[in-house]
């Protein structure tokens, strides 16, 4: 979809652009949405026990998974598509300049995602998810404030990538494992927290272009960062919901 933004841009301007997303997400969610409601409806063979299916597919997608999702993709979405401008008017950077540092950013989001997983193996899957929300409202709190050095935004920038697209694996391992990760349950955790993300996307993409418009960018990324935050905050209560016997299971 990000492909297609600039040309869009240059030919309809920034507010028809996010409606196009906003109108493709929501045809994606329709979508996703159907399909995931035939497959549970179909009937399957599952070698479990009655009362162990039972118990799986009354499951319900606790609040904290959409919130998460939703503030994940919202953020990334926001960075990706006013972050250049913001270097080229804070940093003092040229566009290609700008829209290189904006290509590391997405090498490293892709780097983060790969990487996270090495480390559940020394912490818990629900604590790294609330310590990459809080490094990223860190890190995009000092984008905001360091943009007058391209050097220092470069750097922040690169851990916002990192540590916003570690949330999507963490958030999608730790769904899983609550919902039972065992066929139907899987897809259903991937179709819930891609939608989740698609809708973050749309809805704050196009939120912070009409408050850039009359606040600045520094509002917009300023309230990322305080998303992010929530994020966090919402993970370590997730945490305490959970209770310790969760954090036991993970490492084991």
């Amino acid at each position: 979809m990000f492909l297609t933004s600039a040309p869009l841009y240059l030919a309809v301007g920034w507010r028809a652009t996010f409606v196009v997303f906003a109108v493709w997400t929501l045809a994606d969610v329709v979508l996703t949405l159907t399909f995931l409601g035939t497959r549970h409806s179909a009937p399957s063979y599952d070698p479990q026990t009655p009362s162990s299916s039972k118990r799986q597919t009354k499951r319900t997608i606790p609040l904290f998974f959409l919130l998460a999702a939703f503030i994940s993709g919202g953020s990334y979405a926001v960075i990706l598509n006013f972050a250049n401008i913001f270097l080229g008017t804070h940093a003092h950077l040229d566009v290609s300049q700008a829209n290189f540092v904006v290509s590391a950013f997405i090498a490293f989001a892709s780097l983060g995602a790969i990487a996270i997983g090495g480390w559940t193996r020394f912490v818990p899957t629900n604590v790294l998810l609330a310590i990459s929300y809080v490094v990223a409202s860190g890190s995009i709190a000092a984008f905001t404030l360091l943009s007058g050095s391209a050097v220092l935004a470069t750097i922040t920038l690169l851990v916002t990538g990192f540590s916003i697209s570690a949330t999507y694996p963490l958030t999608y391992t730790e769904l899983s494992r609550y919902l039972g990760s065992v066929g139907q349950q899987s897809g259903r955790s991937f179709g819930v927290l891609s939608s989740g993300q698609t809708i973050g996307a749309s809805i704050l993409g196009l939120a912070s272009g009409y408050v850039s418009q009359f606040l600045g960018l520094e509002v917009s990324f300023g309230v990322v960062g305080i998303l992010a935050l929530i994020g966090g905050l919402s993970a370590a209560l997730w945490i305490k919901r959970r209770g310790p016997k969760s954090l036991l299971t993970d490492i084991g």
